[in-house]
């Protein structure tokens, strides 16, 4: 009976996934004035292992510069920032 319960909890053990669906949580930023910044989830929609999930999540991150001119100066510099983490 007990190497019979032994085979069944192996079994179920190696028959479920250690993958799953998950969140991505991102935190944008900007020097630009006015510019209050924006937090937003991604889900990942399908299920996929947590080290695939983290390269996935890590995608997100980015900075962008723009170089714009406005009526009072010449050039504006504006750096904005996004931050990443899984959730």
């Amino acid at each position: 009976m007990k190497k019979v319960l032994l085979v069944l909890a192996v079994t179920g053990l190696m028959s479920t996934s250690c993958k799953k669906v998950y969140t991505c949580s991102c935190t944008e930023t900007s020097d630009e004035p006015g510019y209050s910044g924006s937090t937003y989830s991604v889900s990942s929609l399908v299920k996929m292992k947590k080290s695939d999930a983290e390269t996935w999540c890590n995608n997100g991150d980015d900075t962008y510069t723009s170089h714009g001119t406005s009526a009072t100066t010449y050039s504006n510099t504006y750096t904005r920032t996004t931050a990443c983490d899984l959730k």
